[in-house]
């Protein structure tokens, strides 16, 4: 025994309650943590402690997550873990209660040992052990038939579909061509171009790029770089009889739009001829074109499925907006740097406003630098202090703290202004706005503003205001937003005459690549929506947060273009100096489920955590785990080895979300292929339906979506709804279709390219997958029973539970609390339809985690318990049933019951028979699957499964409540 200070009587008796009740608990016993290395520490080592601050490998990281994931798995109450090191406590400590559980470390004997129980959440799950799977004679039935006809099927392995890869011009991957000299164009837009502070920089950009095979391009908004850097590669080519093949890559739809069209502008041509653009589902490109901008997510895709065929066809890469630093953009970076050391004849010029853009060069081997100044015209800079002094703006509360002063210091206002107001609280100060706005009024100059908001309610709220304050006939207020109407959008680039301000009220989507030419004045409120993710929950968290020192310069820049200009920040100067320099990147705070499906379609033979590891800001190990771990669950990369399996290089073709593409693909086995399309297209391209401006209009906008999709219990399957009646109103003409947006609140352009995008994913199908008869493909478009299934094979694991037995609670795996969107149907169906006929799962796309801590599921589709058991879970074993005291007992009807378990917590009750039959029937479909899969082959003939599932579904509409004919397409 060691020797030691003796205890004082409480510590003595503490240790004595515990050592009992460790021996009463004898039914605990510790486990050896499962390690490579084990470590035993000794009470006294303090080097070892510093020893075991090193970081854990990615293979340690994932086995300590498979410890945790284990106890979820049984029905263990706790269990104790020992051997472990500080860092794996540290881990299963965080990993553990992001799923929902409670952990405790404790000393025993010198060791530390460490408990896991089942905490709030988990014992919600123990819910499900309530839900019962029941079903008809005739169920069994046809059942019994299937297997029986299933098992008696021998059929003969077919060839896998071979695709030719043929290089088709007008896409990404183009054949380079010699481009046109411009035509003549009007002496004012030349003069412009002149007038660039870029253009100065012509010659030095060429010089550059004979040096160097990577060129940075630092230039201050308003500099020109964006349209002018690309016409500068197209002229000098043309002048030189030159083939090239130019590339530019935007971080957002609506910069490759606008800045293709300005180029093709100022060359005087039609857009997609010799400049064009291809984005998600839309493309404005021909086989002439030999300069195309694109988003970089549309990039990156390209990158995984077409490197080879790219990178040997493009002379020029072009990536702008670099210092956004989104998901995308990075992942490019690391795919390229790779790519340059390969490819000596490749050029790369990376465009960036604000960035450290040492720490960039730095990465691309000292790349030289090329700064270009910013805006002709100067623009002063007034902060909040100089905005409290200059307007007299004063609320009571900012009264009683400054008492009787009234010749208050610009320090003294700010304090005073941030006591009253708490300039931490996330609303925005609109009072403050429309004092401003009614000074630049009073000033009387012409011109435009632009208002930096964080979201449409903050910009709808603003307007309302804004009507109520500002005499109309002066002003014209203009909405700048991804889900407003893109003609209004366009609006904001007009000039109006009759109008002396125009107000643009915009997110940080007018931030980068956009330029209001009449632009005079800033607004800038410093506040941004920032999207995080929480891999816990499995949720988005779109939370309002102050914006970077780069994103300010960047709105400030955005004043100025024709003359002076002025920014108004409403934060201090001294708060100004708080932010942070630059806007945490992306790769830092979203999921990694579709980069870490990429880089190793990339870098096959690479570990994805080694590949990542080389980005410009490494993501965090635990998070590369978290997602390989989930994209095993969906059966995309294998278990053993995290190679891509033949389902994962489908998807990865694809232009959809991970889970979007299993969706899909789950649509071709289950015969309809037609309406999956139609759903997953939807989900890929921007919302059509207008946010609108009047305030007693925004109520409707909500009863249009409802209208559609009430009836089938589905927000997804009411976009079915939308888009064949869309199509029946196209039958009657234009006139119709704008009649039919108008009625709906839909924007007509986001409405055609709805329907463009569904046909360009058909098209994308019918290139990588061979269908032998496309009828048979689309054999149960209209059976929206099939399309739910389908839905729940590739949605899977996002999936709750609806607890009737407490006021339709629901219940979700590691996340305590969930409830329904607002924008959903579903409440309303639960109001409307009687609560014993409706089923008690529900499907979601999105789920948004909101700064209550509750999570809000979006897109929902109610499915059936028997669809549950069919397509969810990647493991699924039958367990015997073990009943409770109050569960009651048939003494003449004895049935020997078990439970379905689907992966790590749902669980279903049925009849140990019908169980064995289910898991039997799993298998059959999961072996055609993988064979259709595998070949890229579809022949119904070699899917029997598919028609009796059918049936299967249609005789459990009594117990589900949900019909396959729950909507009647015309």
């Amino acid at each position: 025994m060691t020797n030691r200070k003796s205890k004082s009587g409480r510590s003595r008796r503490k240790n004595k309650n515990k050592n009992n009740a460790g021996e009463e608990a004898g039914a605990v016993q510790p486990t050896q943590a499962p390690k490579s290395k084990s470590k035993q520490k000794s009470k006294s080592s303090d080097k070892s402690d510093k020893a075991e601050q090193k970081k854990l490998t990615f293979g340690e990281l994932q086995m300590l997550q498979q410890t945790v994931l284990n106890f979820l798995r049984s029905d263990d109450v706790s269990q104790e873990i020992v051997g472990l090191s500080n860092q794996e406590r540290k881990e299963i400590h965080q990993f553990a209660r992001q799923n929902g559980l409670k952990t405790r470390s404790r000393s025993n004997n010198g060791e530390r040992v460490l408990t896991l129980s089942r905490g709030a959440t988990t014992k919600l799950n123990m819910r499900l052990e309530d839900v019962k799977l029941a079903v008809s004679l005739q169920f069994g039935t046809v059942l019994d038939m299937a297997l029986k006809d299933l098992s008696r099927r021998r059929s003969q392995p077919i060839q896998p579909q071979r695709r030719e890869q043929t290089i088709q011009n007008g896409g990404l991957v183009g054949i380079p061509r010699v481009p046109p000299i411009p035509r003549s164009i009007c002496g004012d837009l030349d003069d412009e171009r002149r007038n660039l502070p870029i253009f100065t920089k012509r010659e030095r950009i060429f010089e550059l790029l004979e040096m160097s095979q990577v060129l940075i391009v630092n230039g201050a908004t308003g500099s020109g770089k964006s349209t002018q850097l690309p016409q500068y590669l197209l002229e000098e080519a043309a002048a030189s009889n030159q083939s090239v093949r130019i590339v530019v890559s935007q971080p957002r739809r609506i910069a490759a739009i606008n800045v293709s069209g300005r180029i093709a502008e100022e060359r005087g041509e039609v857009l997609g001829d010799t400049v064009g653009y291809i984005i998600r589902m839309e493309s404005k490109c021909s086989s002439n074109t030999v300069l195309a901008l694109t988003t970089s997510g549309c990039l990156l895709r390209t990158l995984a499925m077409k490197s080879g065929e790219f990178f040997n066809n493009t002379t020029h890469l072009v990536i702008d907006e670099v210092h956004d630093r989104d998901l995308d953009t990075d992942f490019l970076l690391l795919a390229i740097k790779l790519e340059l050391e390969r490819n000596k004849s490749l050029k790369l010029i990376l465009m960036s406003a604000t960035m450290d853009i040492l720490a960039l060069s730095k990465y691309f081997g000292n790349a030289p630098v090329l700064d270009v100044e910013g805006r002709s015209f100067n623009v002063r800079i007034y902060s909040l202090e100089n905005i409290l002094h200059m307007t007299g703006y004063m609320t009571p509360q900012m009264a009683r703290v400054l008492g009787n002063k009234t010749d208050a210091e610009a320090d003294e206002l700010v304090e005073a202004y941030s006591i009253a107001h708490n300039i931490y609280d996330q609303e925005i100060d609109n009072s403050l706005i429309v004092s401003l706005l009614q000074v630049l009024l009073v000033m009387g100059t012409k011109g435009a503003v632009i208002v930096y908001l964080p979201g449409y309610q903050d910009m709808t709220k603003l307007m309302d205001q804004l009507v109520d304050s500002l005499p109309m006939d002066l002003v014209k207020i203009m909405l700048l937003h991804s889900q407003v109407d893109s003609q209004r959008q366009k609006d904001v680039f007009r000039e109006y005459s009759n109008v002396q301000l125009k107000i643009v009220l915009s997110t940080n989507i007018g931030q980068t690549s956009i330029t209001i030419p009449d632009l005079l004045y800033v607004i800038d409120t410093g506040r941004v929506k920032m999207k995080t993710y929480d891999p816990a929950t499995g949720a988005s968290h779109l939370a309002c947060t102050w914006i970077s020192q780069a994103d300010a310069q960047q709105r400030t820049g955005r004043a100025g273009r024709r003359k002076d200009g002025i920014c108004y920040r409403l934060y201090s100067s001294n708060q100004y100096h708080r932010f942070n320099r630059f806007t945490v990147p992306e790769i830092l705070r979203h999921t990694l489920d579709e980069v870490c499906l990429l880089a190793k379609i990339a870098a096959p033979n690479k570990a994805i955590e080694h590949f990542l590891s080389q980005a410009l800001d490494r993501p965090q190990p635990v998070a590369i785990a978290q997602a390989c771990a989930k994209l095993k669950l969906l059966d995309v990369l294998h278990d053993a080895n995290e190679s891509v399996t033949p389902l994962g290089h489908i998807i990865a073709e694809l232009p959809l979300d991970v889970q979007l593409g299993k969706c899909l693909v789950y649509g071709i086995y289950y015969q309809c292929v037609g309406s999956m399309s139609i759903i997953t297209a939807y989900y890929s391209v921007r919302d059509p339906f207008v946010l609108p401006t009047d305030r007693n209009a925004r109520s409707e906008q909500r009863k249009s979506r409802d209208f559609f999709s009430l009836e089938a219990c589905s927000d997804s399957i009411g976009i079915l709804q939308l888009y064949h009646e869309y199509m029946c109103a196209d039958n009657r003409g234009s006139r119709e279709m704008d009649k039919f947006c108008e009625k709906h609140f839909l924007c007509r352009k986001s409405m055609d390219l709805f329907v463009s995008a569904v046909q360009t994913l058909r098209l994308t199908l019918m290139r990588m997958i061979k269908f032998v008869d496309m009828r048979s493909a689309t054999k149960y478009d209209h059976n929206l029973n099939m399309v739910r299934l389908a839905l729940t094979a590739g949605l899977y694991p996002r999936i709750v539970y609806v607890d009737r037995t407490k006021n339709s609670r629901l219940i979700a795996e590691g996340d305590p609390r969930v409830q329904l969107s607002r924008n959903s149907c579903l409440p309303l169906c639960f109001a409307k339809r009687i609560r014993g006929t409706l089923s008690e799962w529900l499907l979601y796309v999105d789920k948004n985690r909101t700064a209550a801590l509750v999570s809000h599921i979006e897109h929902t589709t109610l499915v059936s318990t028997l669809m549950v058991a069919l397509q969810c879970g990647k493991v699924a074993k039958l367990d015997p049933f073990v009943p409770g005291i109050l569960d009651p007992v048939d003494e003449y009807n004895p049935v020997d019951y078990s439970v379905l378990r689907l992966d790590t917590w749902l669980r279903i009750r049925l009849s140990t028979e019908l169980g064995e039959k289910l898991l039997r029937l799993r298998s059959n479909i999961a072996k055609e699957f993988n064979e259709m899969v595998a070949n890229r082959t579809v022949v119904s003939a070699r899917c029997p499964s598919v028609e009796y599932v059918q049936r299967l579904l249609d005789l459990d509409t009594d117990q589900s409540g949900l019909s396959a004919t729950d909507i009647v397409f015309f």
